[in-house]
């Protein structure tokens, strides 16, 4: 075993650090990226989540209004203007119509 000189201890004892160092702004960097993963994850499922609500409000409504217009339908084939004319102007009404034309 060859005896090291002062300087060399010294300079094995940096470049030791310097090694410890780059593994531990590796392992920062490593959490870091992590974290900024699952927080990306996190906000896609939340867009996600919104997307599908406002897609399915939207599927609704569509699905409200094709019912009023078979409703509406309905009563213009009955002949029942008084009916139709009520249920423009009457929500109550025109839901009672809907249930009891098996529309809902």
């Amino acid at each position: 075993m060859s005896a090291m000189t002062g300087d060399e201890v010294f300079e094995k004892s940096i470049e030791n650090t310097k090694i410890k160092e780059a593994h531990y702004m590796c392992n920062v960097i490593h959490a870091m990226i992590d974290e900024g993963f699952e927080r990306g994850i996190q906000e896609g499922i939340q867009r996600g989540i919104q997307q599908g609500i406002q897609e399915d409000i939207q599927k609704g409504k569509l699905e409200g209004i094709n019912l009023v217009s078979r409703l509406y339908e309905i009563l213009l084939n009955e002949g029942s203007m008084d009916k139709l004319k009520r249920a423009t102007k009457d929500e109550a009404y025109r839901y009672e119509l809907l249930k009891e034309y098996h529309l809902i």
